[in-house]
């Protein structure tokens, strides 16, 4: 396996026949810590048995923090799959990522309160789930989806054929928390401090705006650090922010 350049490569084996791959820097006394999880990966990728490590070139950018770059294991079932929302009927993939992370911000000596997990779409799905599993912790999440099940069909229809092996409607009765955020808070038991990057003609706006008023509310206990939802105008439809225009608003 090579490295992106600045990173290390470490393979996880608590999974049974699912190994996780991750790529992290060697940050001398870090700060903090940022989590780069995935994006869906591209149908024309010509290798589509290489593991992808999400935005790595990102990780000068955050000099103080050390980086990881998660790729989701779930996609490993199936070179056919361009993306696995972390989805998966024998494991819970979000849990052993947030596990993994916790693990190496305490060797580390990393607050929780400086653990922050970013994604887009996919990965923005997976950075709020992920980081309600670590108290503390926050998330920026651009354009995510919010319920898979809302998401497009020829996604649900791969995932049915690939993974679930059964309707989703099926699925959702035994692992409500894989398929839609509020049902994974709930499994966690927290509702993680959160920022969402969106704008006025994204795909899954509705949805977003429902999640975070549901947030701001729920009953469930609350990390400390606040629960924002930014629409901006430099993006359009499911677009996501450049590398500058993202740094401010990702701060571990």
């Amino acid at each position: 396996m090579s490295a992106p350049e600045g990173f290390r490569v470490v393979r996880d084996d608590r999974l049974p026949s699912l190994p996780v791959h991750y790529a992290i820097t060697d940050r001398s006394a870090p700060e903090g810590l940022l989590v780069l999880m995935p994006s869906a990966l591209s149908s024309k990728r010509p290798d589509r048995d290489r593991i992808i490590y999400t935005r790595s070139k990102w990780q000068s950018s955050w000099p103080q923090a050390q980086v990881i770059s998660m790729p989701d294991p779930a996609i490993r079932v199936d070179n056919r799959l361009n993306g696995a929302w972390f989805i998966n009927p024998e494991y819970d993939i979000i849990e052993t990522i947030a596990a993994i992370v916790k693990e190496n911000a305490d060797t580390s000596g990393i607050p929780h309160s400086r653990i922050v997990f970013y994604g887009s779409s996919l990965g923005g799905f997976g950075a709020i789930a992920a980081a309600a599993h670590i108290p503390g912790s926050q998330a920026v999440s651009e354009v995510p989806q919010i319920n898979f099940e809302n998401w497009m069909k020829s996604s649900r229809q791969a995932f049915e054929k690939f993974i679930t092996k059964m309707p989703l409607e099926e699925y959702r009765k035994v692992h409500p928390e894989q398929l839609n955020l509020p049902a994974r808070l709930a499994h966690a038991g927290n509702i993680p401090s959160f920022r969402i990057i969106t704008n006025p003609t994204e795909t899954s706006l509705n949805d977003q705006l429902d999640f975070y008023g549901w947030a701001r509310v729920s009953p469930l206990p609350h990390s400390e650090g606040p629960i924002e939802l930014f629409q901006t105008t430099a993006t359009s439809g499911h677009g996501y922010l450049g590398r500058e225009e993202l740094i401010p608003y990702v701060n571990p």
